[in-house]
């Protein structure tokens, strides 16, 4: 199978897609035939990166605005892929933090799937989410790892609802990650950080940025029929997802309310975990 040819005639927009995460997917996915639209908050370097590469655009996108995200996304003729990564930094206002993280986390990932789905179901397309470990751990900010948490509780709903109209919902939840966000930390936390990690290294952009690709990829194929629902967290451990065969219709994806899905959890690069998604019979 020519990888270079895996995205050929696709369009991928990918949010926070100025540095870090966002510009490795981007270059990743541009390399593998896609056209891809380059989208940040900050337009400046989003279109620095979308200037390497071919047929590349840049857009500036507010994704906590959601009359942005139907502009941007609704503008567009087609979309195969969409990729929710874009990064609320921390700020030291405790109510401000909690603000940011539940409007750029939580509710910009909803703001750009219900844009996204007519677009997606039309073209059999999918959505991958970059969340974190800190879903399921607290690392030292209450606000991220529960915009994180709520952020995984949303893409397992998700993927449940818009499987039937072919459109496949994945979340990778990422451990330490060499980006721009950490370039200011302490040297001392850093060091801890790599310790960690049984590899001796943190993650780099491009772990994830492959992950990624893996799973936005047409060719993708899993059989879960005889595998209950479960999640697998970094530490190898598994814990069950609950059976829930009357699923709640979320309010932009009308679909039969009785579908059910099957998970696995596959682990690429240090402490990342893949949660993957799909419906199953019976």
């Amino acid at each position: 199978m020519d990888l270079t040819k895996r995205f050929d005639g696709r369009t991928a927009l990918i949010t926070g897609a100025g540095s870090g995460i966002g510009a490795a997917t981007a270059r990743r996915l541009a390399a593998e035939g896609a056209r891809v639209l380059v989208t940040d908050i900050d337009e400046e370097s989003a279109r620095a990166v979308a200037a390497d590469l071919p047929y590349a655009t840049a857009r500036r996108l507010d994704i906590t605005d959601r009359e942005s995200v139907d502009e941007v996304v609704g503008g567009l003729p087609a979309l195969h892929v969409l990729v929710n990564n874009a990064f609320v930094p921390f700020v030291d206002d405790p109510d401000e933090n909690w603000r940011r993280q539940l409007d750029g986390t939580l509710l910009g990932a909803v703001h750009c799937a219900r844009a996204a789905l007519p677009h997606l179901t039309a073209t059999g397309g999918a959505i991958v989410t970059i969340g974190s470990v800190n879903a399921e751990a607290d690392f030292g900010d209450h606000a991220y790892s529960a915009a994180k948490a709520a952020l995984g509780s949303f893409t397992r709903t998700l993927a449940g609802e818009a499987a039937p109209h072919g459109v496949r919902v994945n979340q990778i939840n990422p451990g330490t990650v060499a980006t721009p966000a950490w370039s200011g930390r302490e040297k001392e936390l850093v060091a801890l950080a790599t310790r960690a990690y049984p590899l001796g290294r943190v993650g780099i952009p491009d772990d994830i940025a492959a992950a990624v690709a893996f799973l936005a990829s047409p060719r993708r194929r899993l059989d879960h029929r005889h595998h209950p629902p479960r999640r697998r967290r970094p530490d190898g451990r598994e814990h069950p997802l609950p059976r829930n065969p009357e699923r709640r219709l979320i309010p932009f994806q009308r679909v039969n309310p009785r579908s059910r899905s099957r998970s696995q959890a596959a682990t690429t690069g240090p402490g990342t975990s893949i949660s993957t998604m799909k419906p199953c019979a019976g």
